[in-house]
């Protein structure tokens, strides 16, 4: 049975009785499943000549879609926490770093960035957060200016944080 499978079933049974009294209602939610699936389901009614027949109900896994969209929101969380209150414009001061390690990882997620930005938005804010978040633990490096220029991207049009995207 689909309810013994869910986190919250009552909620979702809960849900299904509101838009069965409401037929002409569109809907959109999100399932999340015991096993950590995550469904999205679409719903509305079906027309036929002004009458509606039925309902049409559609699934689909998004799974890895919105667990990326909580990652990239834990990374971008752990950014202004790393900032601890300092203003964005003190990133200049920075010190560069010299760990080898940090270098190569930044120059490695600099050429992931920009593939990221085309086909995947929470791929690229992720990435960009992560940069910067490696920035603010070890120092700059040639890498940081760009997730810097794309920390005000992230911040307001992901995020929408809009006052830190214009500074």
């Amino acid at each position: 049975c689909v309810p013994d499978q869910l986190e919250d079933p009552e909620r979702f049974l809960a849900r299904v009785k509101e838009i069965r009294a409401n037929p002409a209602a569109e809907s959109c939610e999100l399932i999340r499943f015991k096993d950590g699936r995550i469904f999205e389901l679409h719903g509305g009614s079906a027309p036929a000549e002004e009458a509606g027949i039925g309902r049409v109900w559609s699934f689909r896994d998004v799974t890895a879609r919105v667990r990326t969209e909580e990652e990239a929101r834990r990374e971008y969380d752990r950014t202004w926490s790393l900032f601890g209150g300092r203003d964005i414009e003190t990133l200049i001061d920075l010190p560069v770093t010299s760990d080898p390690a940090v270098v190569a990882t930044l120059d490695v997620l600099t050429k992931a960035l920009t593939p990221a930005l085309y086909t995947n938005a929470n791929v690229a804010s992720l990435l960009a957060c992560q940069m910067i978040n490696l920035s603010l633990e070890h120092g700059n490096t040639d890498g940081s200016c760009l997730a810097y220029v794309w920390l005000g991207r992230v911040a307001g049009y992901r995020f929408g944080n809009y006052q830190a995207c214009f500074r």
